[in-house]
């Protein structure tokens, strides 16, 4: 009886995607932390592939450059995960030698878990981009090198063939810090209100708290106030205020305000004085009858 032979998979096929920054400067101005643009799609495999650009970062990497290869039906998908091999590169427009080359991935997308996305977040430092060549033509291409696989032999095991680990993208559209400034810009759900030298503003105790220690104990510690459900500060410029409430929320300052007053915020947000400092409280005017 002749001996079973052996079939070996046929090697994977390599498709490339590609995103082209014309603007460094002006896209990493325009897109905030938690935001990105996506490459035009490409089809492998039967799925449908673009690449996510976070050029502030994911939330929590404001520093950073992120990016990730994402399945654009993962979440519809059904049946066994999709495993993909990839990397990530760049590259001059039209061409050229590739560099800061990620380390090479595989991982499992759509399948039981839906993941939608697999990537780096800590692709490459704004530092580090912006010593280098791309900095100075302020453009470049992202390119993701990616192979959809055949199921290795009904094993669904995800693995990483080098250093860092692939990472599962935000599965929120938006991300938290957006979520949070928008739960600012809306004021929904906000339980207080502070009145900056006759300029009032709404927000929400849990958040201030859970970011400033002083609100913390203010609100909910043993000698709180009783009450807190209003604050007046007669001593901060209302912009500089409205861009520390803001950082306090995203961690970011807003992108609109005067120079002054981005500047004040910012030396604010960072140093924490307004954030140590115990504003004058008083109680909310009474309407006389």
């Amino acid at each position: 009886m002749s001996a079973p032979t052996t079939t070996n998979p046929p090697p994977p096929s390599f498709k490339m995607l590609t995103l082209d920054i014309h603007s460094y400067s002006k896209t990493k101005k325009r897109v905030p932390n938690g935001r990105w643009i996506r490459s035009n799609a490409l089809v492998a495999g039967g799925h449908s592939w673009r690449i996510s650009y976070y050029p502030n970062g994911i939330s929590g990497y404001t520093a950073m450059s992120s990016v990730y290869l994402r399945m654009d039906d993962a979440r519809d998908a059904v049946g066994d995960d999709v495993r993909v091999e990839f990397k990530f590169s760049l590259q001059e427009l039209g061409g050229g030698p590739p560099r800061f080359v990620s380390s090479k991935f595989v991982g499992a997308f759509g399948g039981s878990k839906r993941k939608p996305g697999l990537g780096m977040s800590k692709f490459v430092s704004h530092e580090e981009l912006e010593k280098s060549e791309f900095f100075e033509l302020d453009s470049f291409t992202i390119c993701c090198d990616f192979a959809v696989l055949l199921p290795p032999n009904g094993s669904a095991a995800t693995v990483c063939s080098a250093g860092t680990p692939a990472v599962i993208a935000p599965p929120s559209s938006t991300g938290l810090h957006a979520d949070l400034g928008s739960l600012l810009e809306t004021k929904e759900g906000a339980d207080m209100d502070f009145e900056v030298c006759g300029e009032r503003f709404a927000a929400h105790k849990l958040v201030l708290a859970a970011r400033s220690p002083v609100f913390k104990a203010d609100f909910f510690g043993r000698a709180k106030e009783e009450s807190t459900s209003y604050i007046r500060i007669c001593d901060m410029n209302p912009e500089a205020f409205k861009a520390l409430l803001h950082y306090m929320y995203t961690d970011t300052l807003p992108e609109t305000m005067p120079f002054n007053s981005r500047e004040e915020g910012a030396m604010l947000a960072e140093a924490g004085l307004a954030l140590g400092r115990r504003p004058v409280r008083t109680q909310e005017p009474e309407v006389a009858d």
